[in-house]
C-alpha cells in the first residue's frame, strides 16, 4: 500500500498528477495487473490523503491515457491492453485528402512535428463519409475507441456534431480546427474567417474599387448533414460587407460546391464568357483559385487587367495568388499542447488565430 509520505503537498506538481503517477507505477509495475479493479475513489482518498475531488481528476487523466476504463460509480479496472504511447487520432475527411489541400498537409505535419515532441504516437485516418463512427458500418477508429486504443482525437476537418458528442461522453479529449462544435463537447484552434472576409471585400471594393464580385465557396450548412461553418461565414460575411457598401450582390454570382474543379469550372466558364461578368473572383480556397488563373488564361483574360482572384489560407508554396494566410502551423502544435493538457486534467479555453490578408500579383484596379 502506498503512504501518506509520497504525497508532497507543497511540490509544484499539482496533487491530482502525484496521485496518477503513483497509480500509473503501480500499473506499469503489475501491482495493478490488466482487467483487475482499483480500489475505489474513497479508498484512494484515504490512502494517499487527499480529496475526493482530487482522485476522480487523476483517475481521468488514466482514463485519458488508456491505463483505466470505467467510472468511479460503477468501479475502474485496468485496461486488458496497456499502451506504450499516448495514441493520438487525426481525422480528416477523404475529399479533402484525396484532393491533396495543401492547407490540409500544412495542418497535419505540424500535428505530426508536434506529437513527435512530446511523445504521442500519431494515427491518420481518412474517413469516407466524414463520420468517425460510421454512418452505415463501425470505421476502425470506431473500433480502436472501442478498445481504449485511443487516447485523444484532433480532427482537421467536419465530422458530425453527434460523433463529437459521442467521444465527449467517453471521456476522450478532442481539438477541432474548426470552432463547429459547443465547447463542452471541442475545444478548437481556428482563424478568424469572419475578419479574413472583412480584409478581403475592403481590398477589392474599397481598395480597388471592384463592383461586381462572384464568390466560390464551399457547401452551405444545410446543403449537408456535416456542420460547414466556416465557409457559410465567409460566406455571409463577404455579402454582408458588400451590403454594407452600398453593393448589392447578385446570387447568379455565388456558387457552393464540394470543392472538385470539375463541379465548380462549367460556372466559372459561364461567368467569364457573359458579358457582365464578375471583375473579381472570391475563392474560399487557394486550389480552386489557382485553377479559375489558368482558365481565365485559357479564355484570353488577361489577371490582374481584366479580372482579379483571391484565394484563402495562403497554403500553396512560392504562390503570386492574393489570400488570407492562416497560421496553420501555429494552430496545430496549439492543438497538440491543449490535447496534452487535457489528458493531465487541466482546464483550456478554445483559440483563435488572427488571419493575414496578403496581396500579391493577381488583384488589380477595377477594369473601367
Amino acid at each position: 500500500m502506498a503512504q501518506n509520505s509520497q504525497i508532497d503537498k507543497t511540490e509544484r506538481m499539482p496533487v491530482y498528477r502525484q496521485v496518477g503517477k503513483l497509480l500509473r507505477r503501480r500499473i506499469t509495475k503489475g501491482e495493478l495487473a490488466p482487467g483487475t479493479q482499483i480500489p475505489s475513489a474513497r479508498d484512494l482518498c484515504k490512502e494517499y490523503n487527499v480529496a475526493y475531488g482530487t482522485v476522480l481528476r487523476s483517475l481521468r487523466v488514466l482514463r485519458n491515457e488508456g491505463l483505466v476504463t470505467g467510472t468511479p460509480c460503477r468501479g475502474t479496472f485496468v485496461t486488458s491492453r496497456i499502451l506504450s504511447t499516448k495514441n493520438i487520432a487525426v481525422t480528416v475527411d477523404r475529399l479533402f485528402h484525396e484532393q491533396e489541400f495543401a492547407c490540409f498537409e500544412r495542418f497535419l505535419r505540424s500535428v505530426s512535428e508536434g506529437c513527435a515532441k512530446t511523445g504521442f504516437h500519431v494515427n491518420l485516418f481518412e474517413l469516407p463519409d466524414g463520420s468517425i463512427f460510421g454512418s452505415e458500418q463501425p470505421t476502425l477508429l470506431s473500433k480502436l475507441i472501442q478498445d481504449h486504443e485511443i487516447s485523444a482525437v484532433i480532427t482537421a476537418s467536419a465530422a458530425p456534431l453527434g460523433d463529437i458528442e459521442r467521444l465527449a461522453r467517453s471521456g476522450i479529449p478532442v481539438v477541432t480546427n474548426r470552432d463547429q462544435y459547443p465547447y463542452t463537447t471541442a475545444l478548437w484552434v481556428t482563424e478568424d474567417v469572419a475578419d479574413g472576409a472583412k480584409q478581403l471585400v475592403d481590398f477589392i471594393v474599397g481598395g480597388l474599387r471592384h463592383r461586381r464580385i462572384g464568390l466560390v465557396v464551399g457547401a452551405k450548412a444545410e446543403q449537408t448533414a456535416k456542420l460547414i461553418k466556416p465557409s457559410t461565414l465567409f460566406m455571409e460575411t463577404v455579402i454582408n460587407e458588400l451590403k454594407n457598401r452600398g453593393i448589392k450582390f447578385d446570387e447568379k454570382n455565388l456558387t457552393c460546391i464540394d470543392y472538385r474543379w470539375m463541379n465548380v469550372a462549367p460556372r466559372i466558364r459561364e461567368w467569364l464568357k457573359s458579358s457582365n461578368r464578375p471583375t473579381a473572383l472570391i475563392f474560399y480556397g487557394d486550389e480552386l483559385a489557382m485553377q479559375c488563373l489558368r482558365l481565365a488564361s485559357e479564355l484570353g483574360l488577361n489577371v490582374p487587367q481584366d479580372l482579379s482572384i483571391t484565394g484563402y489560407s495562403d497554403s500553396l508554396p512560392r504562390s503570386h495568388m492574393t489570400s488570407i494566410y492562416i497560421p496553420l502551423e501555429e494552430m496545430a502544435l496549439e492543438a497538440v499542447r491543449m490535447l496534452e493538457k487535457m489528458m493531465d486534467g487541466a482546464r483550456c479555453s478554445p483559440k483563435y488565430f488572427p488571419a493575414k490578408l496578403m496581396i500579391r500579383q493577381t488583384c488589380g484596379l477595377a477594369p473601367q
